[in-house]
C-alpha cells in the first residue's frame, strides 16, 4: 500500500484510515502530535518546537523521551493499516511526507479556492459544485479533540472562516439560481456555527423570504438583533436592517435575478413542523369549527379578538390558511373587498404595522401620512384608509412584542393598537394570535 492510499482526517475529529479500516492514535499527546505534524506537513519540525506546541511553558523532563515513543506508536499505526514509513526522523526533529490530497483539510482548502474562482469568473455551475464538495469533507469544527490546546487555535479559526465563507458563497450561487429551499439547512448550520455572522444571516432571511416564509425571514433578524444587543451592545448592520425593510415591502428586487424554470413536480402537501400559509389553503383542513367562531367573532362587529393556545398548536395556520382564504371568497358579506395585513411584531412594532397595512391597501402614500400622524398624541393609525372597506390586521406571534421590542416601542404600539380599535368610525379590526 502506498502513502497515497492513506487518508488523514482534521475536519472534525483527528482520524488515520486506509481502506476503510481507522487505526488507534493512542493517548491525547500523541494524537496531538500527529496533529502538529498533519498541520506542517512536507516540513521538518524541531523536537524543541514539538515540546513547546504539546506542553507550552513548563514541560516535563522527559518531554523529548515522549515525543520518540509517540513517534515509535505512530509508526506501528500506520504500519498496522499497510502504510509505507512517511513519518520520517530529520534532524533536527520529525518530517511527515504525506501527499497534500490525503489530507482532508488541505483538499477542503484547494476545493474552496478553486470554487472561489470559479465563481468569480462567472461559472456558476462549476464553481457551485466544488464549492459543494468541499462542504461534503466538513464533518465537524476542525480539530475538535484539540479545541482547547493553544497550537490548535489559528488553525480552528482558520478553518472554521473558510467553511464559514464556503457555505455563504454556495448559498449566494444556488440563491441566485433561484433554489432558495436547497440551501436553508446550510444556512441554519452555518448560524448555529456562528450566531454573531452577519452574512449567514442576511442569506437566511432572502432564502425564507424567496421561500415564502416571511415572518421566519423577519424572525430572523430579530433575532440577530437581540444575540448582537445581548453579546456585543450593537445594532445590525445598516444592510441587514434595509433588507429588513425591503422584505416588510415586499420588495420586488428581493426575486432572483435569472432564476431557472423549477422542474414540474408533485406538490407534497405535508408541512412537517412549518405553519400552513395561505396559498396553502387546499390543503388545509380539521380545523373548521375553530375557524367558524372566528369568522362569527368577526361577522359580529368585535374589534379585537385574541386566539390564545400553546406553541405548535396551529394558531397561525388556522388563520393563515383556514380563516383568510374565507375571507377572501367572501365569507362575510363584502369580506373580498377587505385590507388584510399579517404582520410579526419586531424591534420597531408600530413601523412594521404601518408597513404591513400600507402594503395590503396599495397604498404607500399612505404610509408617509401614516407615519406622520402617529407621532401625534392623538392620532389615528388607520386614518388614511377611508374607502369604506374593512381593514384586518393580524398580528401573528404576537408575544414577540415582549421579548424583542423595548419599553417605549412596545408601548408606543400598544397605545396606537388601543386607539385603532376603540376610535369611533375607525375601519380597523385586530386579530392576535397568542402563545398560551
Amino acid at each position: 500500500m502506498t502513502a497515497e492510499a492513506m487518508e488523514f482526517r482534521l475536519l472534525g475529529a483527528l482520524e488515520m484510515s486506509a481502506n476503510g479500516a481507522v487505526a488507534d492514535l493512542g493517548p491525547p499527546k500523541q494524537r496531538a502530535l500527529l496533529a502538529i505534524l498533519l498541520l506542517h506537513v512536507g516540513e521538518i519540525v524541531p523536537v524543541d518546537r514539538l515540546i513547546d506546541l504539546l506542553w507550552g511553558e513548563h514541560p516535563p523532563r522527559t518531554a523529548a523521551h515522549s515525543i520518540q515513543i509517540y513517534v515509535s506508536d505512530l509508526r506501528r499505526a500506520m504500519e498496522s493499516l499497510g502504510g509505507q514509513r512517511i513519518l520520517t526522523t530529520r534532524a533536527p526533529g520529525y518530517q511527515l511526507e504525506a501527499a497534500s490530497d490525503s489530507i482532508d483539510a488541505r483538499r477542503f482548502e484547494r476545493l474552496v479556492e478553486d470554487g472561489t474562482r470559479l465563481l468569480r469568473d462567472g461559472d456558476r455551475e462549476a464553481g457551485t459544485e466544488l464549492l459543494r464538495s468541499a462542504l461534503r469533507l466538513w464533518r465537524g469544527p476542525a480539530l475538535s479533540d484539540f479545541a482547547y490546546e493553544e497550537f490548535a487555535q489559528p488553525y480552528i479559526r482558520r478553518f472554521g472562516d473558510l467553511h464559514l465563507d464556503a457555505v455563504e458563497q454556495a448559498a449566494a450561487a444556488e440563491l441566485d439560481a433561484g433554489r432558495a429551499a436547497e440551501v436553508l439547512p446550510l444556512l441554519d448550520a452555518a448560524i448555529r456555527e456562528d450566531p454573531l455572522r452577519e452574512r449567514s444571516r442576511e442569506l437566511l432571511m432572502l432564502a425564507l423570504y424567496r421561500s415564502g416564509r416571511h415572518p421566519e425571514a423577519l424572525r430572523t433578524y430579530q433575532q440577530l438583533r437581540t444575540v448582537l444587543a445581548d453579546e456585543l451592545g450593537l445594532d445590525p448592520s445598516p444592510s441587514l436592517q434595509r433588507l429588513q425593510e425591503r422584505i416588510l415591502l415586499h420588495d420586488p428586487t428581493l426575486l432572483p435575478p435569472d432564476a431557472e424554470p423549477a422542474e414540474p413536480s408533485e406538490r407534497n402537501p405535508y408541512k412537517g413542523l412549518r405553519s400552513f400559509t395561505e396559498a396553502d389553503a387546499a390543503d388545509f383542513f380539521g380545523r373548521d369549527a375553530l375557524v367558524d367562531q372566528l369568522l362569527t367573532r368577526l361577522q359580529d362587529g368585535s374589534r379585537l379578538i385574541a386566539l390564545v393556545g400553546p406553541s405548535g398548536s396551529g394558531k397561525s395556520s388556522a388563520i393563515a390558511a383556514g380563516m383568510i382564504p374565507r375571507l377572501r371568497d367572501g365569507a362575510i358579506a363584502g369580506s373580498e373587498r377587505w385590507t388584510i395585513a399579517v404582520m410579526v411584531p419586531g424591534a420597531n412594532p408600530l413601523s412594521e404595522m404601518k408597513a404591513a397595512i400600507s402594503v395590503a391597501a396599495g397604498r404607500p402614500r399612505g404610509l408617509a401620512a401614516l407615519l406622520d400622524d402617529a407621532s401625534e398624541p392623538d392620532a389615528t393609525p388607520i386614518r388614511f384608509i377611508s374607502n369604506g372597506a374593512r381593514v384586518l390586521l393580524v398580528i401573528d406571534q404576537f408575544e414577540e412584542l415582549f421579548t424583542i421590542a423595548d419599553d417605549i416601542a412596545r408601548r408606543q404600539f400598544l397605545d396606537a393598537l388601543a386607539r385603532a380599535v376603540s376610535e369611533p368610525g375607525s375601519e380597523i379590526t385586530v386579530l392576535l394570535s397568542l402563545r398560551a
